[in-house]
């Protein structure tokens, strides 16, 4: 392999011309070239001594490869540099990463390389071939052209490219230093420093050298280093970059743009650096045809002439539509670099091209990846398919026309039905006359036998290929002027870019305006300050974009002056030989290499470009920072000033990352140093403190103090010896920016102090020992009780020696009754209004400091003592409060602080806040949206204090979550909240201060009601916090409960008549503390959702979830929550249909009249894992899935039905001995308009109603004083005036509760004996409603809205008769009022709706007489009055004398007289417990019973009835009543038995002295009972319709025919369930169609209701005694039809019905669901089905010609061998299918003999 190397190289001529420069080799012999070495490799590795010795013995090897290592490809170099360090070193060497050598320390680095000691063992370190290598130019070969290792070095760790190749170099030469000898190791440290100056002429890329560098010397001798004076050099050369730095023209305007963009690159330079601007471009997956400038086609390869040149490395082939009979086997990919005008001219020159790859490509593939073993350079791509698999049976004499896709025959080729050429181009046409048949079309590249796609995996290149030609010389001269007129333009846009952004930086406007005019600059609005956004703009995007083009291509011009002046020499010298090679120039001519321009000419121009600058002094920092770690070195730099200058200059100058490795740097240098540390601290103080005090006159003050902040910060991390002296600084300086209140110097500088303090406080325990003496400092403004050692902060700021650390912590001991005092500084900074961070951190701080068990009180004492300035601060309080919350709740400081008054005082700060609100809502209407922080926040910790929080479990402190929202749903948490009123009835603390602080958050929540102007969110969180806590304190005993009704009164009395809004709260709280339970929740939402297994078959879904149950359209029924689900789900069928739907709640079907509220309170908030705020209900569609299996809820039971009102509303009877009920009706008598108060209105009925409940209570309203029954009569009538005139404003069931309330007094009234006395005699007002209600009462008869209503106007009728007694001259007027509207008769003639109303009026009043001595008053009265004649003689005068007929004409007359109701009616209500009036009645008995028995739609009889029932005071009146029913009894039995008789007879059948007779010459055929089967629709059978055709309702569906069918595709059948369900095919189509018309419900969904809900989708005709065979055929067919709509299976045979049948019996064998799908069906019922399923099955077989046939199968699996049986089993026809269908194929004897043979099988 050796030998092919020196022949592939010319190694044998050992020449220095250029024989050995990458173009002499073509690319194949690279590729073999590269093969032998790594072949070589592989032999060398494992072996070095074998290698070694090959060396030794052929001792020109080693200096030869390193000779062509700097001339091949790169990728070749590689294994150059493997071997010769095999041979050198007796090892090979591990490739490693390029390492930062600031970011690790010493011994790190040194252990990322590999351990070379454990290698040399396996080889010898060959000094013979060491020096070899370092003296290779004395060698023979090499002395016209002499390779040294500083050339080496220089190529490869310099000058090259490549960083994987410069990575690769730096592991090589690493271990050629470790494995060399001292005096080797010093030869070769002494030339990477005389190489060292190279790194300021190649930037970036002498990384890898500089690291060698920095590894070399710190393993040499650091007096080796010392005394050659390389450390000095370095230092001084540092400073001359930094002055470079800071003196170049664009240092200022790039220190500027790093503070507003991410400098990733310097695009401002006058010239590009061809080092900064040469970066290793990554392949991409580029697409062939996306960089393609032209492209030709032949019959058998493609052309591609790409836009630029192109390093490729591998090429993605995907073939699609391969057709089978010619497919490619060989693919030939040919490149070349030379620059074409276009395709054709590449076509016609094939030769000019080298071949790339050979692939061959198997048959059938898809896809193919070509991976080069060397990227080609190419700007010309060839693809030629040179060989096909060829099928030759496929190869057909006939082509497929591309026109009408015909057949047609080779020859002639042309279509007889179109009359097109075959031979054209499917796509374009074309016709290739040389070759018809052409795999390519030679036009446009399409081929019929399969579509090829390319991906190439490119990077752009600037290389060119060789001139041989003077044509080619003028084509690349052009190619070089068109490259520098683009260069010229590009430049000259560079520097308008350049112009503008000078502009930009300095905010000239008008220019800005101009020149963004012309350049048409786009800046993103989307709220960026528009200068930042253009110059982001103009230098990210159009600077980069310019410059970046503007080096490429200046690479391309360099590129094409070189191969100019190779030719130019070239042809000087021996032009005959021009198109050859170089071999023939002179040995002494100097070859123009390819690489980069060497270094020198780069060292030329050194100081123009400021990135190389820039990385050259980053690289001196590295070496430095390297040697550091060597305290003699160390020393030294701090000795020459270096820490002065990296602090002045490099802190603030480069990239981020070199700003890091410099802070790195200083600390290192810092480190266990007292004169380094000093000097830093003391500059640094000196810095922060002069930019504090000239902050004003910074206009970028951050950016200013930036990197010092960053520099202290880092310090501060070192833990050395010196630590205490870096803290006193940094003391120094965070008491210095404290004296300054500005917010700049806060954020920049106060508060990265605090954050330093805090980090080492909090985090680190030895730290937080160190700071512990701050504590005592007067940095707190301690006092002291009692002698305790502290030190003091001025003596240990200056270092005195008796107060450092050590000091302190040997003398330490426990402080006693140290306190802390209001110190300014800590308050500013926790208060803090403008930094949040800086708030949040001082809290930490305190926190922390608290740990400390000796200093808890301390500061527990000193937060409480801020609690008063929580008013005046608002906002920033917000992490003070959760500092507090955390302190005194979680450490069990409650106690404490309560004894200290904090209950008390926080009551007060609030009441004054709420006060100070108060003033501002009637003053002003500014908008203040922080308004009401103070008073939440205080509300907040009120509420944790009084709550003990440890109850709670809602504190979030531990995970940083604020507590303000902690219990903002505590009220919606029912459950929780009702274990917090548990918990704190058992708390002392909470219990002594209850009934204290009750008045004051009473009066602080109704101020807060009483807001409307300034009421923000805060103020309503505040409002919510503290109705929380009144809950609380109001939930007690029974005392207490009492207690706050009075408190409510009092408060009640003190507010003003016309603040109705505070008058509401408090009388909505009183009836909530009287009767908890009726007020139910203001808001229940609930989440509708179907059921999931329902989901297919339910269409649509609820969109608006969660839904208010105060919508009309949710509520208040389940019922309403099921139409409102039909409604938005287009349910439409189901929206009058109850028992179509089901809706579930945890799990229980509810009914549907009971109200959503109650199964939200009884249902879902009775569970535990459901106690949520919103109720989840969910529908599905009934029997859908099978019966339900859940429990059902028809009702609730009644809670407390056994408790009496007395005991149920004790609480109440305090409202009587209060004041409560004078104040309400106060309240009530002040509301003249109840329109303007309705709300008001509302809450004081509901109040009272409650009220009345008590006996007490109602007896107090009946006092004279109260006139509470005339205040609410008043109420009623201007109610029904406001309803009159806008009906819904106050409601219906307002007026029924005025009602209820007078109803309850006045039946209290009607048992009191002491209103019985005559006013009249004892002087007192009347109690009752006086004349004048009267009359207002009877004109609400004439209101229309009352009109509307009946039971209002019925139960103000009733009402009046109340109202009446004891006073003659109210019921008189009563009588007067109605008296024209009882003349019977005249009403009679005359029958007007008027009348009507009045005499229904005056019939209800008469019903509503109460049987105490004040109604019988009145009924003597009305009796007197001769009404109750005048009825009576109607009655008699009307009735007629015989028994009621339907068809009678005068019973006919009577019973439709208009009067005769209201006649009954008025009996009725008179004769109620009143002995006069039923005397009288009593002649009219038999009259009313003869009407009793009258059947009218006006409900006379029943009228007559109830009156007959009423007459009961008398038993001789009620014995006549009874008498006149037993006659007409008797009388209606003897008819009933007459025409039973009538009707036997008719029959044949006759009783005779209790003996029944038939005579059974009668027909009776016609009444004979059906029997069998019976239709579900119309419930006749075969016996009365013996030609009508029954069918069985069944469910089909498809499945597999035998599950272990050992096939690889099984066999499709199905199988069948039925309810067995009959139905005559006429019934079931008369359904469908009504189905259709009114519900729109399809065939099978409609047959499912006749079908108990059990799924079907067809009917088996079942044969009866009449049918006939052409009907059964019909409906047979339909059957057919049916089963293939829903199976898809085509005309059933009887195979198929076979093993339907078995699958049927499977379910028996197997005991599985005959429900599973159908949702219905018994085991019986399948039962009875397979008995007509056979009947079915029969009449298919022997309507077939199969029954041979299938005989003939029984009898081949009777004969089947022994040995098949198993394989019989795993076929479809298996043993049970046979078994089945011997049932229809033997007779009873031939079963009987073989049936043990299917028992066997």
């Amino acid at each position: 392999n050796m030998q092919k190397v020196y022949s592939l190289t010319h190694g044998q001529a050992v020449r220095s011309d250029a024989e050995c420069t990458i173009k002499a080799i073509k690319y194949d012999s690279h590729v073999q070239l590269l093969k032998s070495l790594s072949f070589c490799l592989d032999c060398a590795s494992p072996r070095p001594i074998h290698w070694q010795t090959y060396c030794i013995n052929n001792d020109i090897t080693v200096p030869f490869l390193m000779f062509i290592s700097t001339r091949l490809h790169e990728d070749i170099c590689g294994s150059i540099l493997h071997l010769i360090c095999c041979a050198i070193c007796g090892f090979d060497f591990i490739e490693i990463s390029c390492l930062s050598v600031a970011s690790n320390p010493s011994t790190e680095i040194i252990n990322c390389f590999p351990n070379y000691d454990e290698y040399i063992s396996n080889g010898i370190s060959n000094d013979f071939l060491f020096m070899k290598f370092l003296h290779s130019a004395d060698l023979e070969f090499a002395k016209e052209n002499p390779i040294s290792i500083e050339k080496l070095v220089t190529f490869f760790l310099l000058d090259v490219n490549s960083s994987n190749l410069r990575n690769l170099s730096l592991s090589f030469f690493w271990a050629i230093f470790s494995a060399g000898s001292m005096d080797s190791k010093q030869f070769i440290m002494e030339l990477f420093w005389s190489l060292a100056e190279y790194m300021l002429t190649f930037g970036q890329k002498a990384t890898q050298f500089v690291e060698l560098l920095s590894h070399c010397s710190y393993v040499s001798p650091p007096i080796f280093i010392h005394d050659a004076g390389y450390l000095t050099q370095l230092i001084q050369l540092l400073k001359l970059l930094d002055e470079k730095i800071i003196s170049h023209p664009n240092s200022s305007i790039y220190r500027i743009l790093s503070t507003i963009v991410e400098l990733d690159g310097y695009y401002l330079e006058n010239q590009p650096c061809a080092i900064c601007n040469n970066p290793e471009i990554p392949s991409n997956n580029l697409k062939l045809l996306s960089i393609k400038s032209d492209s030709k086609f032949t019959g058998n390869s493609t052309i591609f002439k790409l836009s630029n040149s192109y390093i490729i490395s591998s090429i993605h082939l995907k073939i699609t539509d391969i057709k089978r009979h010619k497919m490619v086997k060989t693919l030939k990919i040919y490149y070349s670099g030379r620059i074409f005008q276009s395709a054709v001219e590449l076509k016609n020159a094939k030769y000019l091209c080298d071949i790339a790859k050979e692939f061959t490509l198997q048959e059938g593939q898809h896809e193919a990846k070509i991976q080069f073993i060397l990227p080609i350079a190419a700007s010309n791509l060839i693809f030629e398919y040179s060989d096909f698999y060829e099928n030759e049976q496929s190869s057909q004499e006939t082509l497929q026309c591309p026109r009408c896709s015909a057949s047609v025959l080779v020859n002639p080729g042309v279509c007889g039905n179109c009359s097109e050429n075959v031979f054209q181009c499917h796509k374009c046409r074309a016709i290739n006359y040389d070759e018809k048949d052409a795999f390519l079309c030679n036009s446009c590249g399409f081929s019929k036998f399969g579509k090829f796609d390319y991906v190439v995996c490119a990077k752009l290149s600037s290389s060119v290929d060789k001139i041989n030609n003077e044509q080619e010389r003028t084509q690349t001269v052009n190619s070089t002027t068109n490259l520098l007129e683009k260069a010229d333009q590009i430049y000259s846009q560079l520097l308008q870019h350049r112009q503008l952004l000078d502009l930009l930086l300095i905010h000239e406007t008008s220019d800005v305006t101009q020149f963004v005019s012309k350049s048409k600059v786009e800046h993103i609005s989307s709220g960026i300050n528009k200068y930042i956004s253009m110059i982001n703009q103009k230098y990210s995007n159009d600077c980069k974009t310019s410059f970046n083009e503007l080096s490429k291509t200046l690479q391309g011009v360099l590129a094409c002056r070189q191969e100019l002046i190779c030719y130019d020499l070239a042809c000087k010298y021996m032009p005959e030989r021009i198109s050859s090679d170089f071999s023939f120039l002179p040995e002494d001519f100097p070859i123009p290499t390819q690489r980069t321009p060497g270094f020198s000419q780069c060292f030329a121009r050194f100081g123009l470009c400021y990135g190389c600058v820039a990385s050259a002094s980053n690289h001196c920092i590295s070496i430095l920072m390297n040697l550091s770690r060597i305290p003699k070195h160390k020393l030294c730099m701090i000795q020459m000033g270096l820490l002065t200058e990296l602090c002045n200059t490099n802190l603030r100058i480069g990239t981020s990352t070199m700003q890091n490795e410099v802070r790195s740097f200083i600390l290192r240098l810092n480190f266990d140093d007292a004169r380094a540390a000093e000097e830093l601290m003391r500059w640094l103080t000196a810095r922060i403190r002069y930019l504090i005090e000239h902050h004003q006159s910074h206009p970028n003050f951050s950016q200013s103090v930036y990197h010092e902040i960053l520099l202290l910060k880092s310090a501060m991390l070192y833990d050395d010896k010196f630590w205490e002296q870096r803290l006193r600084y940094l003391i120094r300086i965070f008491g210095i920016s404290i004296c300054h209140s500005t917010v700049i110097v806060l954020e920049c500088i106060t508060l990265p102090c605090l954050k330093i303090l805090l980090e080492h406080v909090y985090f680190t325990s030895i730290l937080s020992l160190k700071y512990a003496p701050l504590v005592t400092c007067d940095i707190f403004q301690s006092s002291r009780s009692y002698n305790t050692i502290s030190i003091e902060l001025k003596e240990w700021i200056v270092g005195k020696a008796d107060s450092d650390f050590y000091c302190w912590k040997n003398q330490r001991t426990a402080p006693h009754n140290v306190f802390l005092s209001k110190f300014s500084w800590l308050k500013s900074l926790i208060f803090h209004p403008f930094s949040k961070h800086t708030r949040n951190s001082a809290c930490i701080l305190v926190k922390s400091m608290m740990k400390d068990k000796m200093r808890e009180k301390l500061f527990i004492d000193l937060l409480f003592s801020y609690i008063s300035d929580i008013p005046t601060l608002g906002r920033p309080a917000h992490d003070y409060l959760d500092l507090i919350l955390s302190v005194f709740l979680i450490n069990d400081w409650r106690g404490y602080l309560t004894s200290k008054g904090i209950l008390v005082k926080l009551g007060e700060i609030i009441s004054f806040e709420v006060g100070r609100i108060t003033i501002l809502e009637d003053s002003t209407i500014h908008v203040d949206i922080s308004l009401g922080y103070a008073l939440k926040v205080l509300s907040t910790l009120l509420y944790q204090l009084m709550c003990n929080a440890q109850l709670t479990s809602t504190i979030e402190s531990s995970k940083n979550i604020s507590l303000l929202s902690s219990f903002s749903e505590a009220k919606n948490r029912n459950h929780n909240f009702t274990t917090l009123q548990l918990g704190c009835l058992n708390d002392p603390i909470f219990l002594e201060y209850k009934n204290m602080l009750l008045p004051i958050v009473f009066d602080v929540y109704l101020s807060i009601k009483r807001l409307v102007i300034q009421r923000t969110k805060r103020v309503d969180d505040a409002q919510e916090m503290i109705f929380l806590l009144l809950e609380l304190l109001t939930s007690g005993t029974f005392v207490e409960r009492q207690n706050f009704v009075v408190l409510c009164i009092e408060k009640l009395e003190c507010v003003p008549v016309t603040d109705h809004s505070t008058s509401i709260y408090i009388i909505e709280e009183l009836c909530s503390i009287i009767s908890p339970e009726d007020f139910e929740d203001p808001d229940v939402f609930i989440t509708i959702e179907k059921d999931p297994q329902q989901e297919e078959f339910l269409q649509g879904r609820m969109q608006s979830n969660p839904y208010n149950v105060r919508d009309s359209s949710i509520g208040p029924l389940m019922r309403d929550v099921k139409n409102k689900i039909c409604r938005d789900t287009e349910l439409l069928a189901l929206l009058e249909e109850d028992t179509g739907m089901e809706l579930l709640v945890c799990n229980k079907i509810i009914c549907l009249d009971l109200p959503v509220r109650e199964v939200y309170r009884k249902v879902w908030l009775s569970k535990d894992s459901n106690a949520g705020n919103i109720m989840k209900i969910t529908y599905r569609m009934r029997g859908l899935l099978g019966e339900a299996t859940e429990d059902m809820i028809e009702y609730f039971v009644k809670e407390n039905d056994d408790i009496e009102d007395e005991d149920k509303y004790i609480v109440s009877s305090v409202m009587s001995q209060c004041g409560g009920l004078d104040a309400i009706i106060c309240r009530m008598r002040s509301l003249h308009n109840p329109l303007h108060s309705v709300k008001l209105l509302i809450v004081s009925l509901k109040l009272l109603s409650l009220c009345v409940k008590l006996k007490v209570n109602r007896r107090y309203l009946l006092k004279c004083s109260m006139n509470s029954i005339n205040t609410l009569l008043n109420i009623f009538t201007s109610i029904i005036e406001v309803e009159d005139a806008n009906e819904g404003i106050i409601g219906v069931k307002t007026l029924e509760i005025i009602l209820q309330i007078l109803f309850s007094i006045l039946h209290e009234a009607s048992s009191s004996s002491f209103l019985r006395i005559d006013s009249e005699k004892t002087g007192q007002e009347k109690v009752m409603g006086d004349i004048d209600q009267f009359k207002l009462l009877f004109s609400c008869i004439k209101n229309s809205f009352v009109q509307r209503n009946i039971e209002i106007l019925r139960q103000t009728m009733k009402l009046i008769p109340y109202l009446t007694y004891g006073d003659e001259v109210s019921m008189q007027v009563i009588l007067d009022y109605f008296s024209s509207f009882l003349n019977f008769e005249r009403h009679d003639d005359n029958p007007l709706s008027e009348h009507s109303l009045y005499l229904d009026c005056f019939c209800t009043i008469t019903e509503g007489i109460t049987s105490d001595n004040s109604g019988l008053a009145l009924k003597d009265m009305i009796l007197d009055s001769g009404i109750v004649f005048a009825a009576i003689k109607y009655i008699h005068k009307y009735t007629p004398h015989r028994m009621f007929q339907q068809l009678d004409a005068d019973w006919d007359v009577f019973l439709n007289r208009p009067s005769l109701p209201f006649v009954l009616r008025l009996l009725g209500g008179i004769c109620i417990n009143h002995l006069k009036s039923e005397i009288i009645i009593a002649e009219i008995i038999p009259n009313l019973h003869l009407t009793e028995k009258a059947t009218t739609s006006k409900g006379i009889g029943t009228l007559a009835e109830n009156l007959l029932n009423n007459l009961v005071s008398d038993e001789r009146i009620y014995s006549s009543v009874e008498k006149a029913r037993s006659v007409t009894h008797l009388e209606q039995v003897h008819l009933a038995q007459e025409f039973q008789k009538r009707s036997l007879a008719e029959l044949g059948i006759t009783i005779c002295d209790g003996k029944i007779q038939m005579d059974f010459s009668t027909d009776a055929t016609s009444i004979m009972e059906e029997s069998g089967l019976i239709c579900c629709i119309c419930m006749e059978g075969y016996i009365n319709h013996p030609r009508k055709i029954l069918g069985i309702y069944t469910f089909f569906k498809s499945c597999q025919m035998e599950d272990f069918e050992n096939t690889s595709r099984r066999t499709q059948g199905y199988t069948s369930v039925s309810g067995f369900n009959v139905v005559h095919l006429d019934c079931h189509n008369t359904a469908i169609r009504t189905g259709r018309q009114s519900r729109g419900k399809e065939e099978w969904e409609s047959a499912s209701i006749h079908n108990s809900n059990i799924r079907c989708n067809s009917l088996i005709p079942v044969w009866g005694p009449e049918v006939r065979d052409n009907g059964y055929l019909s409906c047979l067919a339909k059957h057919h039809s049916s089963l293939q709509d829903s199976t898809g299976f085509r005309e059933p045979s009887f195979w198929s019905s076979v093993h339907d049948l078995k699958i049927l019996l499977f379910r028996y064998g197997f005991n599985t669901s005959f429900t599973e799908e159908t949702g219905g069906g018994s085991r019986l019922s399948n039962m009875q089905y397979v008995c007509y399923y056979i009947s079915y099955t029969l009449y298919i077989l022997h309507n077939s010609s199969s029954i041979t046939k299938e005989q003939q199968n029984i009898d081949s699996f009777f004969h089947h061998a022994h040995s098949e049986w198993v394989m019989s089993s795993y076929s479809l026809d298996s043993p049970l299918y046979f078994l089945v269908a011997s049932i229809f194929i033997l007779s009873g004897e031939d079963w009987a003999s073989k049936r043990l043979i299917f028992l066997e099988h």
